[in-house]
């Protein structure tokens, strides 16, 4: 994502050089992330008017419902940088496959219970990253 202008690259890099401090180093990123966070969201909905204004209302809602997707990233980011530089390969891989494993159920439930409209194929998309990415922050120091 161009909006984390390789912030959580770095964050992988001084977290291995000091992984004791790692906890108040991540604190102490929240109000760049908090920036990070509040351009992608305007980016993200300058990009979803665009596309989305003329393509009807189902879309359209789609559309904005996807807007969570761009928080959920940056913070699933930041996650990954911090089980790296921490060197937690195991929960690394581990929570890498969360977001695939949640949005795989609930697509099955939604396909035997045969309410997948796109607008809820999305929510239930932006839904499971989000859900991973409130983990992966829960997990970290």
């Amino acid at each position: 994502m161009g909006t984390s202008l390789g912030l959580p690259v770095a964050v992988t890099y001084w977290v291995a050089r000091a992984p004791a401090a790692s906890g108040a180093m991540a604190r102490s990123l929240l109000p760049a992330a908090a920036i990070q966070g509040t351009c992608a969201l305007l980016v993200h909905g300058v990009v979803v008017y665009l596309v989305f204004r003329n393509q009807g209302d189902s879309a359209f809602r789609a559309g904005l419902a996807s807007l969570f997707i761009s928080l959920a990233l940056l913070a699933n980011q930041y996650t990954y940088a911090i089980l790296q530089g921490l060197q937690h390969f195991r929960a690394l891989s581990l929570y890498r496959l969360l977001p695939v494993l949640l949005y795989g159920a609930a697509m099955l439930v939604l396909f035997i219970t045969d309410i997948g409209t796109l607008l809820v194929v999305t929510v239930v998309w932006a839904g499971t990253v989000l859900v991973s990415s409130m983990i992966g922050l829960g997990v970290t120091p």
